[in-house]
């Protein structure tokens, strides 16, 4: 038997509330190969940790250096929302739902288990940053150590990181997508104006205020991990968030679908997932761009790919085209 919220959602033209969402959203990535910065130390640590398996880290999103991450979404809404209110062009009672309502904090997960049930529940939310430039001077910069550059960037093959994880996550609490960060403030403003045409359109066929804050508040919390402000456009940022059930039972928190970790950074303590890929995802690493003569940078680039073929990787190793002294 059908909800109210998927009558709601099929009178309004799509087929599920999944499908809705996705519309107001930046479409999920489909490019052959995304690139991931890191240390020197971050690739070893990437590359051999785990037996047989190439380990990326997944921070929770409230702990990324961003101070706005997680609410600049919202800010952006609420900012349209009123400059759609002086025009009249939603009513006070409208205006008043979508400024109160804020983003969901739950997940709906599929094939639960052996039964494959649907559940929805509390969530942890995890992001891992990658992009989709392979050879950046603005992300290198992130790891220059005064005259020198330590930094390595990986590049990974989207289709296999896309199976291993459906492989890792199959049957658990564990939600992830692929997604391209939204940067200019013209498409943020195109996707939520046309959400909020479809929200206006919703009050047609029914009109009872929590199908509409549910619309809401699961849009909200889509936006809130993909849009970013453009100071940021730099990285070029692709992102795998994944979403974790969180259970709680008398007020004591229960053990995770997945193992959740702590590291500590700059005074900060940052929970974290293991994104386990397989050895096959890894299409090539690339070296930063260091200031010694092309002997050398040869000599470099060479130790690499022995280093690779060493680990278990059939992977090429590159220098940055980008040259320079210091």
């Amino acid at each position: 038997m059908k909800s109210e919220l998927d009558i709601l959602v099929n009178n309004l033209g799509f087929e599920s509330c999944d499908e809705l969402y996705m519309r107001f959203l930046p479409r999920i990535f489909e490019g052959e190969i995304i690139y991931h910065y890191t240390s020197s130390a971050g690739l070893q640590s990437i590359l051999k940790d785990v037996p047989d398996t190439l380990v990326l880290r997944a921070s929770r999103f409230d702990c990324l250096n961003d101070k706005t991450e997680g609410i600049f979404a919202r800010t952006v809404f609420i900012d349209i929302c009123n400059e759609m209110r002086k025009k009249n062009e939603i009513d006070e009672s409208l205006y008043s739902i979508l400024v109160n309502t804020s983003p969901t904090k739950t997940a709906l997960f599929y094939n639960v288990g052996e039964k494959g049930k649907t559940t929805r529940i509390n969530r942890e939310q995890f992001v891992a940053s990658l992009s989709q430039d392979r050879d950046s001077l603005a992300m290198w910069k992130y790891y220059s150590k005064g005259i020198q550059y330590d930094g390595r960037n990986i590049g990974l093959l989207t289709k296999e990181i896309t199976n291993s994880l459906g492989v890792q996550f199959s049957g658990k609490e564990v939600l992830f997508r692929l997604y391209p960060v939204v940067y200019k403030r013209e498409k943020q403003e195109e996707l939520i104006t046309d959400f909020i045409s479809i929200i206006k359109e919703s009050r047609k066929y029914n009109q009872d205020d929590k199908l509409v804050r549910a619309l809401v508040a699961e849009q909200l919390s889509h936006w809130a991990l993909v849009f970013k402000n453009q100071y940021f456009s730099h990285e070029k940022e692709v992102r795998i968030i994944v979403d974790v059930g969180r259970k709680t039972k008398d007020g004591i928190l229960q053990e995770s679908p997945i193992p959740i970790k702590y590291r500590d950074s700059n005074g900060y303590i940052i929970p974290f997932i293991e994104l386990n890929l397989s050895k096959n995802s890894l299409k090539n690493v690339t070296l930063a761009p260091m200031g010694c003569e092309k002997d050398m940078k040869d000599i470099q680039k060479n130790i690499l790919e022995d280093m690779l073929c060493r680990y278990g990787y059939s992977a090429k190793g590159y220098n940055s085209d980008i040259d320079m002294r210091y």
